[in-house]
This record gives structure tokens, C-alpha cells and sequence, in this order.
């Protein structure tokens, strides 16, 4: 049966309507051209031809009355332009590069008198200008991303050789430093230094996880990417979501030829070179063996590709040129440890109540007291009748020892145990193009970004249980999936050459769950007999959750505190995630219908963007309780001095159990929309026009868990007792101030039961005629921008460009998820110095203390707001590079800030105050849950307010040089400062003065070089086979990185106690400065720690010192980072150039040379001021040591196309010429900063 390209289409078109989810914002570009005789004169009404290279597509369209033409809406890619006008010679553009979100400009096209049946081909400019947009943006081609060096194969980690980009990892240990790809790569980076959240767009997908707001559902793989573009400043008004920057990928598609790859990546640490902290350590000077080994190391990465046209010889698309399919896969193993465990786990003899051989470090004997005489036990031994059968099933519970700890060890470590897992990903990505009409064009895309772990030692310090109540199987591990998954589909129809529309719909989702991998038996309650509970345990599900975010039958959590002088006990605490109770989904589904008109010079767009989010996400409270058995001089009732001994006794320090559990499924809806024109006013000037309209829904809970705290709703007459302290018998105990009735020391600050509403103010949002929403904000925000790109002079070589942009942010959900669970939804309730047989029996009379709770204010909220604007020249200074530089400035308003709406002001505790000390606690102060005036009865409010703000400047520098004599070369460097305030604190006297500073990302400077250069084929040339096996086609490629460190600050302690220097908990003293801490610097420091002082002297202040340290991450910076980063490749070709195998050798930090990372900041002093530390401006960290990698790559062999990367020039300072800079300005002002290091 013949199919039908038509049927087809049709059913394309049909599947597509049914998929899911694309970013409100476009992949589409626009190509653009002038066409001239030879006396420069516009050539109107000339038939134009575009053909996309690679798939054979075209279209067609004619030029206007002023010479110019304009295709719009293409896929990024190669295409050629054909012009054949009636009196011309044909006139043909090859290799014509087309990126993401771009509008190139040809420029003109010069027409020769003759025959239409001649045609002069010419070659586009391998690096061109950009004449017709004004937005500040740079792409980076797929073949950049495999051929220039990239540890971990993780995209994102080229981003940091664009101009602004600042990555963050890039001072990271090996653990954060894009090993492999992940949920988080994202984070870390900063475009412009702007703080507000960045967009991730695969094919114009929105792929973040909308709880967080910095991570991703998927990653695509690195050999499915055919461009990735940053959108950086000023961009056009159809990309809106998040203020950041845009960071937009497009997948590869099939072409009309078949295309394949096989990729293999290995990393192991017997590569890798020492780390300087290994040397440092030395070796054992009897055995000679290091006292510090290099840690295991290893990755397997494994990738194939296959693309090209579908197609059945002579029955259906035999011209091969109208559809299409792409289909990349990579598995990644890596090695992942799962620590160690040094424990000191109950002996068989202790598990009988027998300490007679249980000793310190130290040699001596523990001592077992029984609490009913105030002396030890006969022995050291526990009466066999006095021993719980539940507390000794807590301990028998535990593995018997299985190691003899000695030296500093002895008798405090009695068991080992190291383990490590599997942590298998897989990447796919499936994409295929139809082309049935020149006029109707679409695609689908799915990835499925497969991630899944075995979490060992979760809540639990063993896995095998020999000896103890699981034996040899021991203790199941979680398993935690992290699975990100997407598919989408596009229509473009071209109604007219000048009217396009396309439509999109798609959806994007992940899960963070973990399981039991047992069905939950090595954690049942039935393991122990029968413990006892607060209330019972709920079995009924929460509304709207699933099985596993319900109630399982789970142990209580049972904890021992010291059991021996240093010693580290065994303790069981799973729960939620480490229970594998627990399971977290992020939907997003997202529609988008985008038009473009051109009308004469002007190219009009307008489209509209929907977003509809779900989040489920479930509260991890003990709702199975938690047993604490730690020792507690205050515990007349049962304290042994030894955790251990308390269990059997049944003897609990603390007992508490949360009343519900909580899962939330919140939903929210974005709707945007916008109109631009790009406007060709001239030949040589074009304008960027545009208005985004921004409309977000709060995130509300529709299971109606959110609880929120209304001051309106307060009152004080209402709220709890609260126990205060007093005495009773000589002892200190805590009263109720009702009723004088005396309770346990410990409920000092804890609710009198049955005395007040617990939940005063709080109300569950959605009920009693309480809005659903959390906050509200204006339906409408407007975000004008604006562009121009300027031919300086006018021959298509020089262009200035700038522009200025307003956008808006989404707020994250975890900035309400917190109100998920709170009072009156669920309590936790506590019991104090009591007994298995108490906890039963507590009945109505429970006691919970005042938490922590988190609220937002009632009023209309500001949007979060950021300003950006660039200038910059842009020149060509031949065919094949440009230069680029420029400014660029970001501002960010109305940033959410959380702050204490009920705190202690300074000075109110005491000695400050005398009013507010405890005389029943030597004259200490009273609790703090005491000092709070504002609402009594509540502990700490966290509320939020919109003051934070922000301000980023940057001198940007940018060359590029495409393929030239084997040569790719690219820099960028960037002068920047990055500025702001980004805490709130309502007790200092002046916030701005207090906190604003330098933001944690500020890098003054950061410059970037990248180069890939193709060695002479010396074989080829002198016809020597032979040569040619061992000297043709080299190639060596590397990154080159120099960057200031990070901002920091020194703290400082006091070796007899730290004072209180405040009074109160809502601010902490910072150091004093006075004078230049870069200034005579002592041998083998960093920086000079006579420079500082504490704020006060003498262990009791009674004026409250703030210090003058200034606010912000840092008045210094830590060394300037260096490295080497290089690839040596050698193509093999198999059967012809076409094909073959490339071998590479990757290594990271190639020279292997210390880059210092980590300074010791703890000042220490005396009782005198004297500083005592002897670690304080001493290097203690650096970067890794050089890493190497083995690269196979099975495949096509293509010439590097494009830009190795961005780079930078001049970096030159010395630490002299940085402390002449640092001028000091002291009394809390702020302070010059260095530049370096």
C-alpha cells in the first residue's frame, strides 16, 4: 500500500496537538539580505531560493521594492541562498550558519550583469556580525562541544567561556566540579550578574523544575546537541519567564544522508596525579607507605548516534527530503562510595545490662548509675529484672562489633564498615523532522533522562546486621530514582512568504522519590515489641497522595546520644526520604502559538505563552515518634550517664510524634504574551521594538495543607502558657505561670497544655472564607524592551548595538512549600524525663513547644523585577574573525528577602538587660521564646519582604576567529562588579549599611581562552602513507581559564567562650577591622591577621558591638584560579575520509599545578586580644589535581566548524598592587576591595 506524504502530515500534525511541553519562547531564527546591481542600486522583485543543506528543504519568497528579502521562522541550521533575477548572472551563498534565536543578516548581495544560466557561488563569512538584532547573546555549535575539552561530557560546562558567565564550579572539589551531568548543573552559573532565577529551553522547552527553580528535569547528552545559545542582556520581548538569562539548546535532526556515532569516556584515578593535600600529608616514616591515598575515581561513559531520512526506495519519500529521524543514546557508569561507618555499636555484654568491661579511651571504666540511688551499679552491671524487653530490643536491633578499635580509637570504636553503590544514568533523545510542503514543516522531540541510585546508610549507620535482629541481609537499602522525562512537538505553516505561524505544545516532568527496596521489612514496627506512642499511628492516607507519601507501619526512630567519652553511637533515624516514605513529582505542561508578519521593512511578532505547573512534594515528619535516650544532667528521673544503659532501663530523655503528615499538590498557571518588530529603518540601522505582558498565578495547594499565620488574626490573650523557670525543692524545674503548678526542667519555654490556641493567627488557607492563595500580586506586569544594531560604516564590517530590557521573575515554590504542614494543620507534641509506660499514658495532656513558622505578608506583593542594558562595538577584522566589546549593566529590584517579623531587638537579653536573667540559672538570661514581645507565644515568624536589590557592571571583550590555517581560536574576558543586598536583618539599625556588599558570585575578573588547532598532515603532503599513519590529522584543543577567587571574610572566636556581644539571637557581632589585612603580610600566609580584632574584650559585655566588619560575601578574595584543561585527538579514517575512529586524551588541569582554594578564616584570641590561631591565613584546600581521561570516538569525521569558545585579554596585577588598593574606611563603613587575588 502507498503511503502518502499528505496521510502523513496529517497525522504528524494530529500526534503533535497531543504532546507535550515547549517553552512559551521560540528556537526560531530569521535570515535577511539585500540584493544590488553592480552600481548599487536595489534589485526589487528578484526571486530568492533558501535551502536548508543538510535535509534538501526550501522555500521561496521575492525581494521588495528596496532589495530586501526575509525568511522567518527557521530551525537553526546550514543553508544556501540562491538569487536568479531576469539581466543577472545567477548568484549562489553557501555555508550560510543560521543560530538559535537569531536574526542574520547577509548583508548585500552584489548581482553581475549576464546570463541567469551563469551563477557565481560564494562562501558566507565564516564569522559575521550581527547588523539586524540588538540583543547581547552568543552561540555555541555541537561540534565546539565535542572537540573542545569538557569534563563529564556535561554541557554546561562550556557556558563559562561567554562573556558574563560566571560558573561557580569552577572552584569546586571534584565532587561539584561537572564529573558527569546531572539534575544541578545549572546551578552555579550566573549570566550578567544577575541573581533571579535563569531559563533552560531545550527546542524552546522549558526544562527546570519549577520547585526550585534551579534545576533541571533532563540534561540533554552532549552528541545530541546542535547549538546551545545564551541569551544574555536585552534580549527581544518573546522571551520572558524568568529574568536571569536564557539558555536555549536545540537537539540534532536527521539530514538526508545517514550520520552515526559511537562514543566511549573513561576515568579512573590511577590517571590522575596527587592531590597537594596528599603530598602535604607525607608519608609514614616506618613503613613508607602515604598516610593520605588519592580517592577512587572512576566513570564510564558510553554514547551512539544515528540520524538521517526515513524512506522506502521508489514507494515513499525517495528524494529523501521530507522526513526525518535522529535518535542519540549514552549510559554513564560511575563508582559512587558510600562511606564509612566507624561506630561504636552495644557489645553482647552491654545488651545484658553488663558494663563491667565497657571503658573510655582513656582506659577507665564507664560508669552505669542507677538513677533510683545516685550511685553505680553493683558491678557496672544492670539487674537482669530491670532491663525493658523494648529497650533491649533497640539494642539488639544493631550489629554485634566487628573491629577493636586502638590508639585514639580504643574502646570507643567497635565497628567498621565502607560500602559503595551503583549510580546508573541513561540518556535518550528521539527527534523526527517532516517536511511534507515546503509551506508545512514540524517535528517531535522526546528525552527521557533516566537517573536512579542506591542510597546506602540512610537513617542508618550498617547494612549487613550480623549479630543483630536482621542478621546476615541486614539493612535494606533506598532506592532513589531521579528520572526527568520530555516530549514536544512543533508545527510551522507558512501561510504567505511574509505570514508564518507556529504552534507548540509539550510537557516536561521528573520525579525525586525513594523507595524501600524490601517492601519495608528491615524497618517494620513489628520488629520491635510493641512501642509505645503518643496517640496511634495514622494509617489513613492524606488526601490527594499517594501509597508511598502515606503512613507506613515504620519504626520509631531511636536515638542514644553519648555512650562512651567520644564515642559515636549507633542510632536509627529513618524517616521520609531515608525510610523510602517519600515521592516528588513536577509536572509541566505548555502551549505557545508564535506569529510573524513582514510588512514592508518592518517584521512584526506576536505570540502567546501558557504554562500549567503541578507539584506534589509530602512533609517528612516522625509521625512514627522519636525516642532520645541521650544522658541529661536535668533528668532526675532516669539518667545513667550512658544512652545505652538509659534504653534498657526504659529511661527517655525525650519522646515526640507529629499528629499528620502533610502532601501538598500545589498548582499555578503562567500566561504571557507579547508584540515586537524588528524594524529595518535603513540600510544601516535596525530597531528592536517590544512589549511583554506578564501574568503568574500563585501557587496554591489544592489538598489544603498550606497554613498561613494572620497578625490580623492574633491574639495575645489567646495564645498558650508558656512554662518559665523556677524552683521546687531546691531544684531548678520549670512552673506554669497560671497556675504555679511545677512540671520538668526541661519544658522551660514550652506550652502549658490545654492552656491557649497553639495555632493563634494560623489558619489553613482554602478554609473558613480564608483565600486558597498564599499572596497576591497585580494581574499584569508590562516589560518594555528596546534595541537598535547601528552599521557604523557602512560596509557590513563594523556594527554598534545596544539596548535595554525589562523582565519579571517567577517566584520558586519552595518559598510557600514551607507553609505546608504547619499549626493547626499537624503538632508535635513532646514528653520529657519519662518512661516507656508514661509515653502510653499521657492521654490528653500533651506538651509541644512553639516552632518555627513561616508566613507571608497579606499585603500585594512587588513583582521581582530586573533591568538590563549593553553597548557594544562589534567589528570584523577578516573573513574569518571578529572582535567585541563593550558594557553591560544589570539591575535587580524588589528580590524577596526573609527576614524574623518577630524578633529580639539588641540588648534585650541579659546581662544587657538585668530585667530578663534567670536567677534560677546563676543569672544566665531567660530563653529567648520569653523575649519575644511582638507575638508572645510564637518562636521565630519568617516572613518576607521585597527590599533586596542589586547592581552588576561589566567591561566585556570577546574575539573570535573561525577555522583558519587549522587554527580556532577564541577569548573572553570580563571586567566586572557585582554588588548588593541580598539579606534583611530588622534589628540593625541601618540594613543597607549593615548588609549590602559583594554578591557571593562577584569574579572581577575572568578571562577564558579556548583553541583547537589541526597539526599539518605532513603524510599527505610529502604522499607518504607510511608518514601520514603516525604524523596526519592531529588535533590538540584545550581551555584556558583565569578567574578571581571567591569574595570571603574572616570569623573570629574567643578561646575561653565566645560572649554574647548582641543580646540578642537575630544578629551575631562581626570581626573588627582596623587596618590593611593585605598589608604586611607575615611569611606563609595569605593575608594578615593583625588586621582584625575582636569587637570587645572580656567574657561578660554589657554594651551591645555590632563590629565594623562590612556586609555582603566578602571584602577579600582567595587566590586567582588558573587552568589548563587539553585534548589530543588522532582520526583514524576506516575505508575512506568519510568515516572512522577518533582517539583522544583528555586531561584536566593538564600541569598539575596547586590552585589554592581555601584559606583558614578562624581567628582566634585570648582573654588579652591576642590572636592565637595558628591556622588563620593558611592555604588549606586547592582545586583537583590533573585528571585524565580516554576518549573514543567511532563516527564521521568532520572539520571543526566555528568558534573554539569566547575568550579575553590583558589580566595583570600583582598582590602588591592589590594591597595598594585595598584602602581601609573603618566605623562599619565599607572597604576598597581588591581586585585580585
Amino acid at each position: 500500500m502507498r503511503i502518502t506524504i499528505r496521510k502523513l502530515a496529517l497525522a504528524v500534525c494530529a500526534l503533535t496537538l497531543f504532546t507535550g511541553c515547549l517553552f512559551g519562547q521560540t528556537v526560531s531564527s530569521a535570515l535577511e539580505g539585500t540584493v544590488i546591481d553592480p552600481a548599487s542600486a536595489v534589485v526589487p522583485n528578484a526571486p530568492v531560493t533558501l535551502t536548508e543543506t543538510e535535509t534538501g528543504t526550501t522555500r521561496a519568497t521575492t525581494t521588495d521594492v528596496s532589495g530586501l528579502f526575509r525568511f522567518l521562522d527557521l530551525a537553526p541550521g546550514t543553508y544556501s541562498v540562491s538569487v536568479h533575477a531576469t539581466g543577472f548572472k545567477g548568484y549562489t551563498q553557501n555555508n550560510i550558519i543560521v543560530a538559535a534565536n537569531e536574526i542574520r543578516t547577509l548583508g548585500k548581495l552584489e548581482l553581475s550583469i549576464g546570463n541567469t544560466s551563469e551563477t557565481i557561488t560564494v562562501m558566507a563569512e565564516a564569522a559575521s556580525i550581527q547588523l539586524a538584532s540588538s540583543e547581547k547573546s552568543a552561540a555555541i555549535e555541537g561540534s565546539q562541544l565535542s572537540n573542545v575539552t569538557l569534563r563529564g561530557r556535561d554541557i554546561f560546562g562550556y557556558l563559562k567561556l561567554v562573556p558574563g558567565v560566571v560558573d561557580i564550579s569552577f572552584n569546586s572539589t571534584n565532587a561539584g566540579n561537572r564529573d558527569v551531568t546531572s539534575p544541578n548543573a545549572i546551578r552555579g552559573i550566573t549570566i550578567n550578574g544577575n541573581t533571579s532565577a535563569l531559563n533552560f529551553a531545550v527546542d524552546g522547552i522549558t526544562d527546570m523544575d519549577t520547585g526550585s527553580n534551579s534545576t533541571l528535569h533532563y540534561e540533554p547528552n552532549a552528541d545530541s546537541v546542535q547549538e546551545m545559545k545564551v541569551l544574555a542582556s536585552n534580549y527581544q520581548a518573546e522571551f520572558g519567564r524568568n529574568s536571569g538569562g536564557t539558555i536555549t539548546v536545540v537537539t540534532k535532526n536527521g539530514t538526508q544522508q545517514f550520520h552515526g556515532s559511537m562514543v566511549w569516556n573513561h576515568r579512573n584515578e590511577g590517571f590522575n596525579a596527587n592531590l597537594w593535600q596528599n603530598n602535604r600529608n607525607g608519608r609514614n616514616p616506618v613503613t613508607g607507605v602515604p598516610n593520605s591515598y588519592i580517592s577512587p575515581y572512576r566513570f564510564n561513559v558510553e554514547t551512539y548516534t544515528i540520524g538521517g531520512p526515513i524512506y522506502i526506495p521508489h514507494h515513499f519519500n525517495s528524494a529523501k527530503n521530507k522526513l526525518f529521524f535522529f535518535w542519540s543514546q549514552e549510559y554513564t557508569g560511575q563508582f559512587v562510595t558510600g562511606g564509612s561507618q566507624t561506630k561504636y555499636t552495644p557489645t553482647a555484654l552491654e545488651r545484658q545490662g553488663n558494663f563491667s568491661q565497657s571503658f573510655q579511651n582513656n582506659g577507665s571504666l564507664t560508669p552505669i548509675v542507677d538513677p533510683t540511688t545516685g550511685s553505680p551499679f553493683p558491678g557496672n552491671i544492670i539487674p537482669s529484672n530491670r532491663i525493658t524487653p523494648l529497650g533491649q530490643a533497640m539494642l539488639n536491633f544493631f550489629p554485634l562489633p566487628n573491629f577493636a578499635g586502638t590508639g585514639s580509637q580504643a574502646n570507643i570504636v567497635n565497628y567498621y564498615e565502607a560500602a559503595s553503590a551503583t549510580h546508573p544514568r541513561r540518556n535518550d533523545v528521539l527527534r523526527v523532522d517532516i517536511n511534507p510542503t515546503s509551506k508545512l514543516t514540524g517535528y517531535f522531540r522526546y528525552i527521557n533522562d533516566h537517573d536512579d541510585m542506591l542510597a546506602l546508610y540512610q537513617g542508618v549507620q550498617f547494612s549487613s546486621d550480623i549479630g543483630g535482629t536482621l542478621g546476615q541481609a541486614g539493612m535494606a537499602p533506598i532506592d532513589h530514582p531521579n528520572p526527568g522525562h520530555g516530549y514536544s512537538g512543533t508545527v510551522t505553516y507558512s501561510i504567505s512568504p511574509t505570514l508564518i505561524n507556529e504552534f507548540t505544545v509539550g510537557e516536561s516532568w521528573n520525579t525525586w522519590s525513594y523507595y524501600t527496596t524490601d517492601g519495608g521489612k528491615s524497618q517494620d514496627r513489628s520488629l520491635l515489641p510493641s512501642p509505645p506512642s503518643l496517640f496511634p499511628i495514622p494509617t489513613t492516607t492524606p488526601t490527594g497522595a499517594s501509597a508511598t507519601n502515606g503512613y507506613f507501619n515504620l519504626l520509631p526512630e531511636f536515638q542514644f546520644g553519648s555512650v562512651q567519652s567520644g564515642a559515636s553511637a549507633m542510632n536509627f533515624t529513618r524517616v521520609g526520604t531515608s525510610a523510602g516514605n517519600y515521592e516528588n513529582f513536577n509536572t509541566i505542561w505548555t502551549f505557545t502559538d508564535n506569529i510573524s508578519k513582514i510588512v514592508g521593512r518592518h517584521t512584526f511578532k506576536a505570540g502567546v505563552y501558557v504554562e500549567n505547573n503541578h507539584k506534589i512534594q509530602p512533609s517528612t515528619p516522625a509521625y512514627e515518634g522519636n525516642f532520645n535516650f541521650s544522658p541529661d544532667t536535668n533528668n532526675a528521673l532516669g539518667n545513667t550517664t550512658n544512652g545505652y544503659a538509659n534504653a534498657l532501663l526504659g529511661y527517655v530523655d525525650s519522646y515526640s510524634q507529629t499528629t499528620a503528615r502533610a502532601v501538598f499538590n500545589t498548582a499555578y498557571w503562567n500566561a504571557e504574551f507579547y508584540i515586537q518588530d524588528n524594524w529595518r529603518v535603513t540600510s544601516r540601522l535596525t530597531l528592536d521594538v517590544g512589549l511583554r505582558f506578564y501574568h503568574q498565578t500563585p501557587q496554591v495547594d489544592i489538598n489544603k495543607t498550606f497554613s498561613n499565620f494572620f497578625p490580623s488574626l492574633y491574639s495575645k490573650s489567646a495564645a498558650p502558657r508558656i512554662y518559665i523557670p523556677g524552683t521546687s525543692g531546691g531544684k531548678r524545674v520549670a512552673i506554669d505561670p497560671g497556675t504555679g503548678t511545677v512540671a520538668p526542667v526541661a519544658y522551660i519555654g514550652l506550652y502549658v497544655p490545654n492552656s491557649g490556641n497553639p495555632g493563634d493567627g494560623l489558619q489553613i488557607l482554602g478554609s473558613n472564607n480564608v483565600p486558597l492563595a498564599p499572596y497576591d500580586q497585580s494581574a499584569l506586569a508590562l516589560a518594555p524592551r528596546f534595541g537598535f544594531a547601528y552599521d557604523l560604516t557602512g560596509d557590513g564590517k563594523t556594527a554598534l548595538r545596544g539596548g535595554f530590557g525589562i523582565f519579571y521573575n517567577r517566584l520558586d515554590g519552595n518559598q510557600v512549600y514551607s507553609l505546608s504542614g504547619q499549626a493547626p494543620y499537624a503538632y508535635t507534641p513532646q514528653v520529657n524525663y519519662t518512661t516507656f509506660a508514661q509515653i502510653a499514658s499521657s492521654g490528653n495532656s500533651l506538651v509541644f513547644g512553639p516552632s518555627t513558622i513561616q508566613m507571608w505578608p497579606s499585603a500585594q506583593i512587588p513583582w521581582d523585577r530586573a533591568q538590563n542594558a549593553s553597548l557594544n562595538v562589534q567589528r570584523s577584522i577578516t573573513r574569518n574573525t571578529i572582535v567585541d566589546v563593550g558594557y553591560t549593566g544589570n539591575w535587580g529590584y524588589n528580590q524577596q528577602l526573609n527576614y524574623d517579623v518577630n524578633p529580639i531587638p539588641v540588648g534585650t537579653r541579659a546581662p544587657f538587660n538585668p530585667a530578663n536573667a534567670d536567677p534560677t540559672n546563676g543569672n544566665k538570661t531567660l530563653p529567648d521564646i520569653l523575649l519575644r514581645s511582638i507575638y508572645p507565644g510564637f518562636n521565630t515568624i519568617n516572613s518576607y519582604n521585597h527590599l533586596g536589590h542589586t547592581n552588576y557592571h561589566a567591561l566585556t571583550s570577546f574575539l573570535q576567529q573561525r577555522l583558519s590555517n587549522g587554527l580556532t581560536f577564541g577569548m573572553a574576558y570580563t571586567f566586572s562588579r557585582a554588588m548588593g543586598t541580598t539579606s534583611f536583618n530588622p534589628v540593625v539599625p541601618n540594613n543597607e549599611v549593615y548588609n549590602y556588599g559583594r554578591l557571593s558570585f562577584d569574579r572581577r575578573q575572568n578571562l577564558q581562552v579556548s583553541w583547537a588547532y589541526d597539526f599539518p598532515n605532513l603524510g599527505q603532503k610529502y604522499h607518504s602513507k607510511i608518514l601520514g599513519a603516525f604524523v596526519d590529522r592531529w588535533t590538540l584543543s584545550g581551555i584556558f581559564s583565569m578567574q578571581s577567587g571567591a569574595p570571603f571574610n574572616p570569623g573570629f572566636s574567643i578561646v575561653t567562650g565566645t560572649p554574647d556581644y548582641t543580646g540578642t539571637p537575630d544578629v551575631g557581632a562581626r570581626i573588627n577591622v582596623v587596618g590593611n589585612p593585605m598589608k604586611n603580610v607575615p611569611a606563609g600566609l595569605y593575608f594578615n591577621p593583625a588586621a582584625y580584632a575582636p569587637p570587645a574584650l572580656g567574657t561578660t559585655i554589657t554594651t551591645p558591638v555590632l563590629g565594623n566588619l562590612g556586609g555582603g560575601s566578602g571584602l577579600l578574595s582567595l587566590p586567582m584560579v588558573t587552568n589548563w584543561d587539553a585534548t589530543m585527538s588522532k582520526f583514524i579514517p576506516l575505508f575512506g575520509e568519510r568515516r572512522g575512529l577518533k582517539l583522544q586524551a583528555q586531561a584536566y588541569n593538564v600541569f598539575n599545578h596547586p590552585e589554592y582554594n581555601g584559606v583558614g578564616t578562624g581567628l582566634t584570641y585570648d582573654a588579652l586580644g591576642n590572636q592565637t590561631s595558628l591556622t588563620a591565613g593558611v592555604f588549606n584546600s586547592t582545586l583537583p589535581a590533573r585528571v585524565m581521561a580516554r576518549h573514543g570516538i567511532l563516527g564521521p569525521h568532520r572539520v571543526l566548524k566555528g568558534s573554539a569558545g569566547g575568550l579575553a585579554a590583558g589580566m595583570v596585577a600583582d598582590r602588591r598592587q592589590d594591597r595598594r588598593r585595598y584602602q581601609k574606611r573603618c566605623n562599619g563603613q565599607a572597604f576598597g576591595l581588591p581586585i585580585f587575588p
